[in-house]
């Protein structure tokens, strides 16, 4: 192989080599960005429907289970009547216990999440605008060096230190994620290859092929995940005309529920009355 020959094969190879290291560059700019939704900003976009609107949510789930348990009081105590019989509401009450439990577990796992949410709120650590910089910027280094869609060839000590890194990052503690960068920093950059033989050059450009897939699917995650809830809220909760809006609608649906819940509650006390229940 002449000089030129050799030149050209290892600009080539330089050229992969760069190319690479923008991809791996990109890559971790968008995974980074992944888990800020995912760690930090999903979390607050919680709290803050669980303020504004949540707790009309859960005022209307436990105004359709009020509706649903007279409606189908009465539907019981009808079909009794009809078929002859002296309608026993004990027994009625006791059914209705058992047909309603899933709907009241639903409402009592509703309300838990909801004061979590709240506690989130009141006692979660808001970073300044320096320290929030800072801390992403450190946890952008770490996933470039530690992150298996990044380089997924990590070893096990290292996968335990990112996943370290992670649950720094989901608390905000900037102490702990500036350890861990200095570590990572003492780790190096991992070597590509060394030698530029053509073997080099077929394995660089099967990286790049891998590593713009790999690009492709996260960038496709992240759309995923911003169309998904909670983040598809992050907007709408900073416009008090869509905030007021929801809140009336939900308020709408709550009084409907409980004008059939009273509704169903007189057409019970006129079936009692008429037909001499069993208490």
């Amino acid at each position: 192989m002449n000089i030129g020959q050799t030149l050209k094969r290892d600009s080539v190879v330089i050229a992969l080599r760069d190319e690479i290291k923008v991809l791996r560059e990109s890559i971790a700019s968008t995974l980074s960005e992944i888990d800020f939704i995912r760690l930090q900003a999903n979390h607050r976009i919680e709290a803050e429907y669980a303020l504004k609107i949540g707790c009309y949510e859960n005022e209307l789930l436990k105004s359709d289970i009020a509706a649903r348990r007279e409606k189908r009081k009465y539907t019981l105590l009808l079909s009794a009547i009809n078929s002859g019989q002296k309608p026993d509401l004990t027994h009625i009450e006791a059914q209705l216990n058992h047909e309603l439990h899933v709907w009241e577990e639903h409402l009592q796992a509703a309300y838990d999440r909801y004061r979590k949410l709240l506690f989130y709120r009141k006692n979660s650590r808001f970073l300044s605008e320096k320290d929030s910089k800072r801390i992403t910027h450190l946890y952008r280094i770490i996933v470039k060096r530690l992150h298996p869609d990044v380089c997924p060839n990590t070893t096990e000590w290292e996968q335990t230190l990112f996943f370290s890194a992670q649950s720094a990052y989901e608390r905000g503690d900037l102490v702990s994620l500036e350890a861990i960068a200095v570590t990572v920093e003492g780790l190096g950059e991992k070597d590509l290859l060394r030698s530029v033989d053509m073997d080099t050059r077929s394995v660089l450009e099967a990286e790049v092929l891998m590593l713009t897939s790999t690009q492709k699917n996260i960038e496709e995650r992240l759309l995923e995940i911003k169309a998904e809830t909670p983040y598809c809220y992050a907007e709408k909760l900073k416009d008090k005309k869509w905030v007021i809006n929801t809140v009336l609608s939900i308020k709408e649906k709550i009084i409907f529920n409980q004008n059939v819940r009273v509704q169903y509650l007189d057409r019970i006390k006129g079936l009692t009355r008429e037909s001499g229940c069993i208490s």
